[in-house]
């Protein structure tokens, strides 16, 4: 009970901070940082270690996937009914790299992980990731299912 009022004051308090600046991407990332940070139950000591590898991590992920979508997505949105053979199999091969380069990514961040938190704390933020991201696509489809 008092994990939750915790993690309800927490998620208040950076709504309405981020509100004022009305960054959407911003408010969403201090709504996982509570999240994460209330599912692993992470003391001070163990949050200055990890918030910094996670974050590095996060962007890392994020650059990959503007890159993804600038070499593959937008190609495949604008040009898929002309494409030849050929620029398929480079697409093909572009997004077999860019799946290797996500997993290379997921695999360091467990190794530097693995240096910080205990193993049953890694698979709780997995979890933690998911279920985030499940609670914004069922608010994003307004409460349903």
């Amino acid at each position: 009970m008092k994990k939750l009022q915790t993690l309800s004051i927490l998620l208040f308090l950076f709504s309405i901070s981020i509100h004022a600046q009305g960054d959407k991407h911003e408010k969403i990332r201090a709504l996982k940082t509570a999240f994460i940070t209330q599912e692993l139950n992470l003391t001070s000591a163990d949050a200055e270690k990890f918030w910094p590898v996670y974050n590095s991590f996060e962007q890392r992920k994020h650059d990959l996937k503007v890159k993804e979508r600038d070499e593959i997505k937008n190609k495949m949105d604008n040009d898929v009914l002309t494409l030849s053979n050929e620029d398929a199999q480079i697409l093909l091969e572009k997004m077999e790299y860019f799946r290797n380069e996500e997993t290379k990514l997921e695999i360091e961040l467990i190794k530097k992980l693995k240096e910080q938190l205990q193993p049953i704390q890694i698979i709780k933020l997995k979890k933690a990731e998911f279920d985030f991201r499940m609670q914004m696509l069922k608010k994003y489809r307004g409460g349903k299912k």
